[in-house]
């Protein structure tokens, strides 16, 4: 038999962003980079080995998104590129 276990809206939040530092999920909000002299350690859990890229369509343009490898948040650093076709 399954046991069911009601939890509030706001302790749902806490587990959820819990799940998405740890690597569990992964957050689609993206976060604004200012740039320095390099974009290498990540702001938010501080991993110092650099990000992965994605790439985001976004009408004609296609924005380049890091995403840090430790704690998969996503971030703009304001690079874009025109999109093929």
């Amino acid at each position: 038999m399954e046991e069911r276990i009601e939890i509030s809206e706001d302790d749902f939040k806490g587990i959820r962003e819990t799940a998405a530092f740890s690597g569990g999920l992964m957050d689609d909000s993206v976060q604004t980079l200012e740039w320095q002299d390099e974009i290498r350690v990540c702001p938010v859990c501080g991993y110092k080995d650099g990000f992965h890229s994605m790439f985001r369509k976004e009408g004609k343009t296609l924005r380049w998104l890091l995403i840090c490898p430790s704690c998969h948040r996503l971030f703009d650093a304001g690079l874009t590129a025109a999109a093929p076709g």
